[in-house]
């Protein structure tokens, strides 16, 4: 409901921008550009929320799958770095796909109910590392005692 309502005002918002736009260049009132550039930078940058906000749902249905035991963590790394999302991870690790895990792994954990927290992370920890065949980089969640 929330995407919905973002995604409604992002509309709302740019049908005015493009309104204002439109009107100053007929009255010429932007005789400079000023205006026209403006638009064109919020146009490009509502681009670069739409895609981020892509992103942020592959991994938020990667992640609650993950939680859900619906998929393992290998099959979730695969699933993101289709997506074409592992680029977008700045976090320590040697490959694309270690860091799309300890992503995965955080948001996971901060997911996962906080009883069973510590057993679901060291069994990530685990499922990582089978995958990587060695220890994964350092991570905030394993000098929690995870």
């Amino acid at each position: 409901m929330k995407t919905l309502a973002l995604a409604v005002l992002a509309a709302l918002a740019a049908t005015a921008g493009l309104m204002l736009n439109s009107v100053a260049a007929d009255l010429e009132l932007d005789p400079s550009g000023t205006i026209a550039a403006a638009h064109r930078e919020s146009e490009r940058l509502d681009a670069q929320i739409a895609r981020l906000a892509g992103r942020v749902r592959v991994r938020q249905a990667a992640t609650a799958d993950l939680v859900a035991g619906r998929v393992t963590l290998p099959e979730a790394i695969a699933r993101t770095r289709r997506q074409g999302l592992g680029g977008a991870c700045r976090v320590p690790g040697e490959t694309e796909d270690e860091r799309i895990g300890l992503v995965l792994v955080s948001w996971a954990v901060a997911s996962a109910p906080e009883r069973g927290r510590p057993a679901f992370a060291s069994r990530l920890r685990a499922e990582l590392r089978d995958y990587l065949g060695r220890e994964p980089a350092d991570w905030p969640w394993w000098r929690q005692g995870y």
